[in-house]
């Protein structure tokens, strides 16, 4: 494989920050790489690894945003609500001051989650034009989605919710809680018996 290649990944977040690339590197010494991703590897969010997209694939040539994909009217446009559920007047960098809060445990609070849901129950049908329109619901991990899900799953109320994520193969976790492939697959298995699936 001493010839000179171009090859080119999709999704390259996902696959090309690990032994694969290794891999393909080793095999295509001389090859060109090309990777598209919608969520880049940056400084703020580096790979488990602590590399950057910028890392593998070097200089950005392009960027197309999702303003750009609904200007072009590629992409259907939809409405982002932002609520804030935090306020803070901590001062991060300043030394000084007692230590930051542990905003993840916050964040996953169980009275935080279920004032959110609650939240979204109550504005649903008014953003959504009586039910005309889907709603879709991103958080920041799949620990999150999870306990999004099943305190959705526990509220009264006729919405059709579902869950989707890619599960940590190896995962590293303890006996109390739930690994996220169990999850997945109670999630789908939810989403069988509302849609008579067999998924």
């Amino acid at each position: 494989f001493d010839s000179h290649v171009v090859l080119v990944f999709d999704e390259c977040h996902r696959s090309q920050f690990g032994q694969m690339h290794k891999i393909i590197k080793q095999k295509f010494p001389k090859a060109q790489y090309f990777g598209f991703t919608g969520t880049p590897r940056l400084t703020e969010n580096p790979s488990q690894d602590g590399r950057t997209s910028a890392d593998i694939f070097e200089k950005l040539l392009h960027n197309y945003l999702i303003k750009d994909a609904i200007a072009d009217g590629n992409v259907l446009g939809f409405n982002v609500d932002y609520v804030r559920t935090l306020s803070s007047t901590v001062d991060l960098d300043d030394e000084e001051k007692v230590e930051a809060i542990d905003t993840e445990e916050v964040l996953m609070d169980d009275r935080r989650i279920n004032n959110v849901v609650d939240y979204i129950l109550k504005i649903h049908d008014k953003k959504t034009n009586n039910k005309r329109y889907n709603a879709i619901f991103t958080v920041k991990s799949i620990d999150m989605l999870i306990k999004y899900y099943d305190v959705f799953k526990s509220k009264k109320h006729n919405l059709k919710i579902a869950g989707i994520f890619t599960f940590g193969a190896n995962e590293d976790g303890d006996l109390e809680n739930e690994h996220s492939r169990d999850a997945l697959e109670r999630i789908i298995l939810d989403y069988n018996n509302m849609f008579d699936r067999n998924y």
